[in-house]
């Protein structure tokens, strides 16, 4: 995910440079009854070619509308009110959206019953001091991310008049992306090339994400106390014990792959998106000479940008340890990425250059990024509601693993 400065100079500026004059702008009001809400906003929006997503501004303020479907499990969360698991999947959500921004206020309230998170952010990105709003609410149907962005002396009257006036109308339809779960064929070859790639991707975020989470678990159990520093990664008994957590993870996360989510997922991207020429000039680099190595440039830079956004207090651009850690996190990367990924044999050098320079590349990394963390997200949802179904037998799994090694 970008920091909340980066997306202000890299999305806002030409609308701060249109809006920005002065110039009284006509507030009207957007309903959208199939996505099942309704807000206020200024003048027309921006062009996107992105189903669900929505772009303003207004004087020296850019406002966000995204709105995403949900997976049926989160659905099932949100229905049964596990209120828990949901704060969690929000939490993990607006950490991808703030980055190394600094998180000035936060609430969890409730959104007319529904879960919902409102942060206030400021941040830095190009000499250019900014401000953020972020409202993120989940119904049975979508995930609403409502976000404002300004320079940060900007007077919030608009920023408030957006974000107060947002409303949840009864016209929500269940999304037709989560109605069938079996896997589908892709239907262009362009999707059949990269979606395996992008299933390894997420596989590798969520493990990555979700290893030390496990390890502190098993690590801190209380039944685990009278052992003291006997309880520890070393024992049979620790691996045994984290596999009770592990092993039920890796099937959410085999299902997951199995279901034909993402592909389904990188189609509707590739339909909403691509314009003939985007995805006909992705296709031809990609199938020639350099495309392996091009597709397992993608995916590093995917796998490690999210990684490392994950951290909001780890090492800063330029420094010795955020470059370490880079390195670091690219050596995970090659050791668990497998057979799915393309090889680079290093032959390519040129023509990867000229590709990183050119449209397709920032065609092809909005693919990415938006398909990846759907994808992680998904699996997120799951694996929180699978822990807290499960609690009661992972938690007697561990305690036979303790009883073991006393």
């Amino acid at each position: 995910m970008i920091s909340l400065g980066v997306l202000l100079v890299a999305s806002s500026l030409p609308l701060l440079t249109a809006f920005g004059s002065g110039i009284q702008t006509a507030w009207g009001t957007l309903t959208s009854a199939g996505e099942g809400f309704s807000i206020e906003v200024p003048g027309d929006s921006q062009a996107t070619g992105e189903a669900g997503h929505y772009i303003y501004g207004v004087d020296n303020w850019t406002f966000i509308i995204k709105v995403d479907p949900i997976s049926p499990a989160v659905r099932e969360l949100v229905e049964t009110g596990q209120r828990e698991p949901l704060a969690s999947f929000l939490q993990k959500i607006a950490q991808g959206m703030i980055g190394k921004a600094t998180v000035a206020a936060s609430s969890s309230e409730d959104f007319a019953g529904y879960p919902s998170l409102l942060i206030y952010l400021e941040d830095e990105a190009e000499n250019l001091a900014v401000q953020g709003i972020n409202r993120l609410v989940l119904t049975e149907h979508h995930l609403y991310m409502l976000i404002a962005v300004g320079r940060k002396e900007a007077p919030r009257a608009d920023a408030d008049r957006f974000l107060d006036s947002f409303r949840l109308t009864k016209g929500a339809s269940v999304p037709t992306t989560t109605s069938t779960r079996s896997p589908p064929a892709p239907t262009s070859s362009l999707a059949a090339r990269i979606a395996g790639p992008m299933l390894t991707v997420a596989r590798l975020i969520t493990e990555e994400e979700l290893n030390p989470r496990i390890d502190q678990v098993v690590q801190n159990v209380p039944a685990a106390a009278a052992l003291g520093n006997r309880w520890n990664s070393s024992s049979e008994a620790w691996q045994r014990a984290r596999t009770s957590i592990a092993s039920r993870i890796g099937r959410i996360v085999e299902l997951y792959e199995n279901s034909g989510e993402l592909t389904r997922l990188l189609e509707a991207q590739l339909a909403s998106r691509a314009t003939g020429s985007d995805a006909d000039a992705l296709e031809e680099v990609l199938n020639g000479p350099a495309g392996d190595a091009i597709v397992r440039n993608c995916a590093v830079i995917e796998f490690v940008s999210t990684v490392m956004a994950y951290d909001p207090n780890g090492p800063k651009a330029g420094e010795r340890a955020w470059t370490d850690k880079m390195r670091a996190l690219k050596t995970v990367f090659d050791a668990g990425a497998g057979s799915a990924m393309p090889k680079d044999d290093g032959t390519h050098k040129d023509e990867l250059s000229k590709y990183l320079a050119s449209p397709a590349h920032q065609f092809h990394m909005g693919l990415w990024s938006s398909v990846v963390g759907k994808a992680t997200v998904d699996l997120d949802g799951a694996i929180n509601l699978m822990m807290f179904d499960d609690r009661d037998n992972i938690a007697r799994e561990i305690e036979a693993a303790i009883a073991e090694a006393k």
